[in-house]
This record gives structure tokens, sequence and C-alpha cells, in this order.
């Protein structure tokens, strides 16, 4: 099983649904070992605003070129780990 733990609060450790968060995370690794964990904090590597042809290229098939409807907007994308 994989754990996704994203952090979104400004506050960094002053925050307590990050305090929250990382003591879920916590216990779900105590529990399960075996699964891997990613942590994204939004607020240190935020992913940029999504345009019109974001979403026009998660709904187009490779093979009908996709990333060719991304080149236009000059920015380089960014997925989390599988």
């Amino acid at each position: 099983m994989k754990i996704l733990h994203l952090i979104s609060s400004p506050r960094g450790e002053a925050s307590f649904s990050v305090k929250l968060g990382r003591a879920i995370v916590s216990e779900l690794q105590s529990a399960h070992p075996d699964h891997t964990l990613t942590t994204h904090d939004l607020t240190t590597t935020p992913f940029p605003h999504l345009e019109e042809a974001h979403i026009t290229s998660f709904f187009t098939p490779e093979e009908k070129g996709h990333q060719r409807l991304l080149k236009p907007l000059n920015i380089r994308t960014r997925q989390l780990p599988n």
C-alpha cells in the first residue's frame, strides 16, 4: 500500500493539522512498516495552477498528442512519484 501525506499549512510546525497528519502517518507506518510513504509539502514545492490546456491534456490519450497541448504553456509539468 502507498501512503500519500500532503502538507498544505503555511504555519509549518505550529500547525495542528501538520502535527495531526504526522501522528497519523507515524501510526500507519508503525502498523504497516512495509507500506511506502510519500510526503509532499505544498508550501515549499507548490503545484502550478491548472489551465484549460492541462485539463484537456489529462483527457487526451498520449497517441493523440497530449504533450503537444502543454507546449504552449511553456511550463514544466511535475508529478508525484508512483
